[in-house]
């Protein structure tokens, strides 16, 4: 088993597509987590395809903070398909596509989101116990950050001018892009003023 685990893993490399998890391997980081969480329904693990990406990214200690329109859960429809290409020295290259999804349009797939991509994050501290910045890593932390974003200081913000409260409602698109919040909540002060 271990030379078959060795010999995908080299295939996936040479082809540069994603890791190939081992059943047993993504069983065990979930049923970590629920030792702490308690049963999680299908809608709440993570996909084999995400929790395979994020893997990669711990194993080469590189996390990166990906679009929530790429966080899938296993009851989501598989979007992955194969494509070829011909490259420059004549070789045929297969690669594995993802499409994305959609980004949260409420806050109700908002928190759906961040609880897939806490889940996903916990399983990653189940496996690398090793790794010293996912050392501590609880459910109460991103329970925390979703409370801010959709709490009084990000979504719900409200602000004081002329003896007036007024509340700063950012459509969605800006919501995901912390630059253009600002935009938006300047923009509504200079024109109530």
């Amino acid at each position: 088993m271990t030379a078959k685990e060795q010999e995908l893993q080299a295939e996936t490399k040479v082809f540069d597509m994603p890791r190939v998890l081992q059943h047993t391997e993504r069983q065990a980081m979930v049923k970590a987590v629920e030792v702490t969480l308690g049963k999680l329904q299908d809608a709440e693990i993570p996909s084999n395809e995400y929790l395979a990406l994020k893997v990669e990214e711990c194993e080469a200690n590189e996390p990166q903070a990906l679009e929530l329109d790429e966080v899938s859960s296993r009851s989501d429809t598989s979007s992955s398909a194969l494509q070829t290409s011909l490259d420059s020295s004549g070789h045929v290259r297969v690669t594995k596509v993802k499409t994305k999804g959609r980004l949260p349009q409420d806050t109700k797939s908002l928190r759906r989101a961040l609880k897939l991509e806490t889940i996903s994050w916990l399983c990653m501290s189940a496996k690398f116990r090793n790794k010293t910045w996912l050392h501590g890593l609880e459910l109460q932390h991103w329970t925390k950050y979703t409370e801010y974003l959709l709490g009084e200081k990000v979504l719900g913000l409200k602000f004081n001018a002329e003896g007036q409260i007024h509340a700063v409602k950012p459509p969605w698109a800006v919501f995901f892009f912390p630059s253009g919040l600002a935009d938006v909540a300047l923009g509504s002060v200079l024109t109530i003023a």
